[in-house]
């Protein structure tokens, strides 16, 4: 009987397990959180803003822009801002919380520079 009950305990167990695995895999991607361009950076951290394009930045450093345009806009830090370049259309995972200051700031979990052949369209 105890050879039983500990045979459907394993089952139980390990089905709720499967179930979860499978469930936490994720076979669709899970969209970006917020996606824009690049208008300024420090060491570690990139100032993303919507609905920004590349002739708003001519002669413009990004308060000017901010002030002009009120768009929504994040601080995004990340380890290394160095591959990242002012005009760069990027897509942003955040990872945990944002701070709803303006502009707004937040951790990244994953920044992603877009193709070229989406900035085309």
């Amino acid at each position: 009987m105890q050879n039983k009950v500990i045979q459907i305990l394993t089952l139980v167990v390990c089905s709720a397990l499967l179930f979860f695995a499978v469930g936490c895999s994720g076979g669709e991607k899970r969209p970006s959180d917020f996606e824009g361009m690049i208008i300024d950076k420090k060491e570690k951290a990139i100032l993303v803003a919507e609905g920004i394009r590349a002739e708003d930045l001519v002669g413009k450093d990004a308060n000017a822009l901010l002030k002009e345009k009120h768009p929504r806009a994040i601080w995004v830090d990340c380890e290394d801002s160095g591959g990242f370049t002012v005009g760069q259309e990027v897509a942003v995972w955040i990872d945990g919380p944002i701070m709803e200051s303006y502009p707004e700031q937040a951790k990244a979990k994953l920044v992603a520079v877009k193709a070229e052949e989406a900035k085309a369209q």
